[in-house]
C-alpha cells in the first residue's frame, strides 16, 4: 500500500510504502504538480504519472535513471488523475479525458458544456472514481455520469490486432519525438456514457462506488451559500437501474431516501478542499475536508437495528434481526423483541405484545418475567393463550411454581379462566404439589360462603360456580373423588357422571 504527496513550493514527488519504510521515494522535478496518480502495479514497474499544464509519465529507465515523457497537453491545469488496470482517466479544466495505456494512446474526450467550465472560477472541481476496471464515475457540477469502457472489435479480431501491443500497464513505454495523442489509428476501445444523474440544486464534491449503489457527496448549490461559513453536506445513496437500455439509463436511477446530512466549516480553498476517497474491497469511505475526516463505514446489521429502534421502528427492527440472526453480535433476537414487547405494552397494545412473546421468546426466564409483567399490568387474560405447556417435542415447559402463580391470578381475576387452565394443566401434570393450590382456593371460596353452608349452589353467581368447580377438579387430582363428587352433585354439574365411571 502507498501514500502519495506533492508539493507545490519544493516541486517534488515523494511516494510512500507503509508497509516498507526502506522503499519511500522522492522525485525531485522542475516544475509544480497538481495531481498525481501511480500504475495498479507501482511496486514492479516504478511508473507514475503526474499533470501540471500537461499529462507526463515518469518510469524508471536505463541504469536506474528516471526518464519523463508527454502523454498530453492539458486544457488550464491537470486537475485529478485515476490510474486502473489498462486505463488513466484525468480531468483538465475543460474536460475528462481517457487513457488506454495498453494502446498508448487516448481514446475518448468528455468535454464539459461552458456552464460547467466556469464552475472552477469558483472552485468547484472534478471528481473522478473507478467503479470497475472498465467503469468509472465523473461528478461535476450539479450532475454524476457513469460511463462504461468497452471493446470495439470481437475477441478474435482484438487478438489479431494486440500481437505487437502492450499488454500490461508496467509495459508503458515513453513515445518519443511526439506525445501519445498523435499516434494515429482507431481505438480498439471506446467509452460510452451509460447514465447521466442530475443531481438538482446541488453540487458534486466526491463520488464513489458502494457495492450495486453509487454514492454522491454534494452540497447545496453555491448560489445560496456565498456568505456562509458552514457547509451542509450530504452523502446521497443512488440506486442505478443496470437492467436498462443505454436510452432509459439516462433517467433509471433514483436517490436513496435516506440521505445523511453534517456540516463542515469551509476551507481556504472553497471546495476545492472537500472530496470522497474510498478503500477498495472494504465498502469503506473517507469524507475530507480541511477541519476533519469522517469515515463512513457500512452499517453492520447491529448498527441498522440501533437506527430502526432509535426512530421508533421497533416491529422492522424485530424482522431485520430475525432474517439476519447470525449476523447480529451486540442484539440477540430475543434482546430485539424485548424491546418490541416493552413498546407495545407501554402503548397498551397488549394482544399484539403477548403474540410478539410467542413469537420470540425461547427461553423460561424470558417467559417468566414477561408473565410477572402481565400480571402487574392486570392484563395476564392476554398472554394465557400463549403460555409454554411444554406440549411436543423441544417445547418450552415452565416452573411449576410460575404456573400456579397463574391459577392463583385467575382466582381473584377471572375463575372461567381458572377452571379451563387447572382442567387443561392437571391433565398434563405441570404442577408439582396441589396442597398450597387447594388450601388457595378454599380460602378464596371462604371469603363468599361458609363450606358446609352450601343449599341454594344452584344460584351461585358464575364466578363463584367456576370456583367450586375448579375445587372439585383438585379434590379428583388428589384422590379425594368422595368430596369432589358431593361439589359436582351439588352444582348439578353433568361432569359428575364423568367422574362416576372415571371413580375405581
Amino acid at each position: 500500500m502507498f501514500k502519495l504527496s506533492c508539493f507545490v513550493h519544493v516541486i517534488q514527488i515523494a511516494i510512500y510504502n507503509l508497509s516498507d519504510v526502506s522503499a519511500n521515494k522522492v522525485f525531485c522535478l522542475d516544475h509544480p504538480v497538481k495531481s498525481i496518480a501511480i500504475a495498479p502495479d507501482y511496486s514492479q514497474s516504478q511508473v507514475v504519472v503526474f499533470g501540471q499544464s500537461k499529462l507526463l509519465l515518469l518510469s524508471k529507465g536505463v541504469f536506474s535513471r528516471n526518464k519523463q515523457g508527454e502523454l498530453a497537453k492539458a486544457q488550464g491545469l491537470v486537475r485529478t488523475i485515476k490510474w486502473r488496470g489498462d486505463f488513466i482517466i484525468w480531468a483538465d479544466d475543460a474536460r475528462v479525458c481517457v487513457y488506454d495505456a495498453r494502446d498508448q494512446q487516448h481514446i475518448a474526450y468528455v468535454q464539459f458544456n461552458e456552464e460547467m467550465s466556469s464552475l472552477y472560477t469558483r472552485s468547484v472541481p472534478c471528481h473522478l472514481s473507478w467503479c470497475t476496471d472498465t467503469c468509472f464515475l465523473i461528478g461535476r457540477g450539479g450532475s454524476l455520469r457513469v460511463c462504461q469502457i468497452l471493446e470495439r472489435y470481437s475477441t478474435t479480431e482484438r487478438r489479431s490486432s494486440s500481437k505487437n501491443s502492450i499488454s500490461r500497464s508496467s509495459s508503458i513505454h515513453i513515445p518519443t519525438g511526439a506525445s501519445a495523442d498523435s499516434l494515429v489509428g482507431v481505438a480498439s476501445r471506446y467509452v460510452e456514457l451509460f447514465y447521466r444523474i442530475d443531481l438538482a440544486d446541488s453540487l458534486v464534491c466526491g463520488v464513489s462506488r458502494h457495492q450495486t449503489q453509487l454514492l454522491a457527496l454534494v452540497v447545496p448549490n453555491i448560489s445560496t451559500l456565498v456568505h456562509s461559513i458552514e457547509i451542509p453536506l450530504e452523502l446521497q445513496v443512488i440506486d442505478v437501474d443496470v437492467g436498462l437500455s443505454t436510452a432509459e439509463a439516462m433517467h433509471g436511477y433514483q436517490i436513496h431516501p435516506e440521505q445523511h446530512t453534517f456540516t463542515t466549516r469551509r476551507g481556504t480553498r472553497g471546495y476545492c478542499d472537500i472530496y470522497l476517497e474510498t478503500v477498495l474491497g472494504e465498502n469503506t469511505h473517507y469524507i475530507v475536508t480541511s477541519k476533519e475526516v469522517v469515515c463512513a463505514e457500512e452499517l453492520t446489521v447491529d448498527d441498522r437495528i440501533d437506527w430502526l429502534i432509535g426512530q421508533g421502528h421497533f416491529l422492522q427492527a424485530l424482522q431485520f434481526a430475525k432474517e439476519h440472526p447470525r449476523q447480529l453480535s451486540d442484539h440477540t433476537t430475543e434482546s430485539v423483541g424485548m424491546i418490541y414487547v416493552n413498546h407495545l405494552l407501554e402503548t397498551g397494545q397488549f394482544s399484539s405484545a403477548a403474540g410478539a412473546c410467542a413469537e420470540v421468546f425461547s427461553d423460561p426466564r424470558l417467559w417468566e418475567e414477561y408473565t410477572y409483567k402481565f400480571m402487574r399490568l392486570g392484563q395476564l387474560a392476554y398472554l394465557v393463550p400463549f403460555l409454554p405447556a411444554g406440549q411436543g417435542i423441544g417445547s418450552i415447559q415452565l416452573d411449576s411454581k410460575l404456573y400456579e402463580a397463574v391459577l392463583v391470578y385467575f382466582m381473584d381475576h377471572d375463575p372461567n379462566i381458572l377452571l379451563s387452565l387447572l382442567t387443561c394443566w392437571c391433565k398434563r401434570n405441570l404442577l408439582e404439589s396441589y396442597d398450597s393450590l387447594l388450601r388457595t382456593l378454599v380460602d378464596r371460596i371462604e371469603r363468599h360462603v361458609s363450606l358446609s353452608g352450601i343449599s341454594e349452589v344452584t344460584v351461585l353467581e358464575p364466578g363463584l360456580r367456576n370456583l367450586w368447580q375448579a375445587l372439585a377438579v383438585l379434590y379428583e387430582k388428589v384422590g379425594s373423588s368422595e368430596k369432589a363428587l358431593d361439589i359436582l352433585v351439588q352444582l348439578r354439574d353433568p361432569r359428575v357422571f364423568e367422574l362416576f365411571e372415571r371413580k375405581p
